[in-house]
């Protein structure tokens, strides 16, 4: 560690948005800090909207010595619940949304991980004569683990036949827990879309299949009418948005009744275009397409409830 009144040496993090946000909305979350001005005690703060700067929310550890005599491990563990700090195996600090509340809790976003050695400034403090240059932050090493994943994964198969760009959406209604998803008190809840935090497409059978997007949507309603090329924005078979939009060789989509359905929250599984397309032969269709099956899986966060 630097030494000597005046320098500030960090090891920190800074949302990955700040261009497009700022900070302190991006959210800051310093590892270490420690000013030579004070040399026994170092410090690990977060810094968000309304509690940054002199008003951030930070802990304090002094080892009773000058920290610049030794080495020493420094560690962060973050999770969506909390963050808490350690030094030497020691933790001297924690923070929760409810510790900054009513303040926004920022720090559920990509961030990117910096280390910066500073002379000066509101918290760095006056340059002392005791500050002799060169100085440097020596680092051993830096280590980041990923925490195992506790989300609960919720599966639907739907099946998937025909040629051309199809929307194949599957309701929320039609997900079952999987693995040990089945057996947590949180199964019986069922699935809603503030839940899911991720999502995998897994495609079986044969041939080859393209998919144009996959959305997660609150609500879904069948639109009487038929759709297809040119039939407008926001409607099944509209080539505005690229849901169903179709192009060479796609059928025109039809809504499946009449009648305006309930709203039922679902997630749109997937535009879905057969490689195989429906080609003229001497007259006559091609032959039909083997079926295949879209399995769609999301997790869901653990800790609601």
């Amino acid at each position: 560690m630097p030494e000597g009144s005046g320098i500030w040496p960090a090891v920190w993090t800074l949302g990955n948005d700040f261009r497009a946000v700022g900070w302190p909305q991006t959210g800051e979350i310093d590892v270490m800090e420690f000013v030579g001005r004070l040399p026994n005690e170092i410090f690990g703060t977060i810094h968000g909207p309304g509690y940054s700067g002199g008003q951030s929310f930070g802990g304090i550890y002094d080892f009773g010595t000058p920290v610049p005599a030794d080495w020493h491990t420094f560690e962060t563990v973050w999770t969506p619940e909390s963050i808490d700090w350690y030094v030497d195996g020691i933790q001297y600090h924690s923070a929760s949304p409810e510790d900054v509340a009513p303040n926004e809790w920022v720090y559920d976003h990509p961030f990117t991980l910096l280390t910066n050695v500073a002379i000066g400034g509101n918290f760095g403090g006056a340059i002392g004569d005791d500050l002799v240059f060169p100085q440097s932050l020596l680092v051993d090493y830096i280590r980041v683990y990923q925490a195992p994943d506790t989300a609960e994964q919720w599966t639907a198969t739907v099946p998937v036949t025909g040629t051309g760009w199809q929307q194949v959406t599957v309701p929320f209604s039609a997900f079952a827990p999987v693995g040990d998803a089945a057996l947590e008190p949180l199964a019986a809840g069922g699935l809603v879309p503030a839940d899911v935090r991720g999502w995998s497409l897994t495609l079986d059978g044969a041939g080859t299949t393209s998919v144009d997007r996959v959305a997660l949507e609150a609500e879904i309603a069948a639109v009487p009418g038929d759709g297809g090329p040119g039939a407008g924005p926001g409607t099944p078979g509209g080539g505005s948005d690229g849901v169903g939009s179709g192009g060479s060789g796609a059928a025109p989509a039809r809504a499946r009744s009449p009648r305006r359905a309930p709203p039922t929250p679902a997630a749109r599984c997937c535009s879905a275009h057969a490689a195989a397309r429906r080609r003229a032969r001497g007259g006559r269709r091609a032959p039909r397409p083997p079926a295949r099956a879209a399995r769609l899986t999301v997790q869901r966060r653990a800790g609601r409830g």
